[in-house]
């Protein structure tokens, strides 16, 4: 093989590597949709906000790395404790109470198979009081909300298994065209 080739070889293997590792750099999860839209308006508060993502949300060992938080006019935090994650969606029960007509403010921080936080917020405004009685069955939360995070969502992304294996395969095919390369110069080397 000529030093030509051999240049050509390497650039190609250059481009294609920085080509694939810069695709999965930016495969973070994000949000496709809300209820309520984002920036709507609407009538009154519903007892259940729902944020769905691109990718399946994990979770990190015993932290709780997947969150919500809800303020209301006046910047008012309001409590957030019952939040259902499963695959891509995290639902958010809202507790009984008065929520007062005004903007509303959801911010959310997750994470994904990539194991890169992303933050977000998506704000909706009320025209009219609201007063919540649920009458939606809250979902069971155990008693340590670490173990929920990991039973919800103990299933790995398929996707990242699929990256990992391309990846391998192209360390292999790189390794053994190094190998042929200097395989090739050796054999030369010794012909000389």
């Amino acid at each position: 093989m000529t030093v030509i080739n051999r240049k050509v070889l390497i650039i190609i293997f250059s481009i294609f590597f920085t080509g694939l590792m810069s695709t999965g750099a930016s495969a973070h999860t994000s949000l496709t949709s809300s209820n309520p839209v984002d920036n709507s308006v609407i009538q009154e508060i519903q007892p259940v906000l729902e944020l769905n993502f691109t990718d399946e949300l994990v979770g990190i060992g015993d932290e709780i790395v997947n969150t919500v938080e809800l303020q209301g006019p006046g910047s008012e935090l309001i409590n957030t404790d019952s939040l259902l994650i499963s695959g891509g969606m995290m639902t958010l029960y809202l507790p009984n109470g008065d929520y007062q007509a005004g903007k509303y403010s959801l911010s959310y921080r997750v994470v994904s198979g990539d194991g890169h936080p992303v933050e977000g917020s998506i704000s909706f405004t009320t025209e009219q009081v609201q007063t919540i009685k649920a009458e939606i069955a809250t979902p069971y939360r155990p008693a340590d909300p670490a173990e929920n995070e990991r039973t919800e969502t103990s299933n790995s992304d398929p996707k990242l298994g699929i990256f990992i294996g391309i990846i391998l395969g192209f360390l292999f095919l790189g390794g053994f065209a190094l190998i042929r390369i200097f395989g090739n110069r050796a054999k030369n080397d010794q012909e000389d």
